[in-house]
């Protein structure tokens, strides 16, 4: 249980209050392979072969930050990018704070998405690529800044970076008008899906 940090602990005592069979170490792997749904930690990287096991298990995997945004899109604005995310979430607070709304703030800036009051009327949360890279949903509005080769690590290649920043725009009703020009905006190299 060390090895789940302060985040991973969090979400296991959430999973567990909410009715969630939960499973770790040994019994895990079994548990993974066996299930329906998975929501997996975002701190997983791509290359790890549970990933492959579950996709040929069928078991379809979510990560709650995409659970978040499947219920609270609408009333989301999300910043991503390299450098400069806490910066430009806690301006864009001020800016909706100026106007007379009161903003809720988190994931990677203060609270996680589940800890914030999901009676706000808007949110503007901070995520990083590792939990934008696996999205099936989107925000209502979003904000990249600016992009370095950074994680790559965990990405494997700077195009699977650029891909998992991207995708945190692909999944929203006008996202196929703008989703290839920013593509080959960040790097020509990119197959454009239009």
């Amino acid at each position: 249980m060390d090895q789940l940090g302060k985040r991973g602990v969090a979400d296991l005592e959430e999973a567990t209050r909410v009715g969630l069979q939960v499973a770790v170490e040994d019994e895990a792997r079994q548990a993974l392979l066996g299930a329906e749904w998975v929501i997996a930690s975002p701190s997983i990287p791509p290359s790890n072969p549970m990933w492959r096991a579950m996709a040929e298990a069928g078991v379809h995997v979510t990560t709650t930050t995409d659970l978040w945004f499947a219920q609270f899109g609408d009333r989301t604005i999300a910043v991503t990018g390299s450098k400069g995310k806490s910066t430009t979430t806690t301006l864009v607070e001020a800016v909706l704070r100026q106007c007379g709304m009161s903003p809720e703030v988190g994931g990677n800036i203060g609270r996680g998405f589940f800890d914030l009051d999901p009676a706000a009327e808007v949110f503007v949360v901070e995520v990083g690529s590792n939990q934008s890279a696996r999205l099936a949903h989107s925000p209502a509005g979003g904000i990249l800044t600016a992009l370095f080769p950074e994680h790559l690590d965990w990405h494997g290649s700077i195009d699977a970076y650029f891909d998992a920043k991207i995708n945190l725009f692909s999944h929203g009703t006008r996202s196929e008008e703008h989703t290839s020009e920013l593509q080959s905006h960040l790097n020509p190299r990119m197959p454009s899906s239009a």
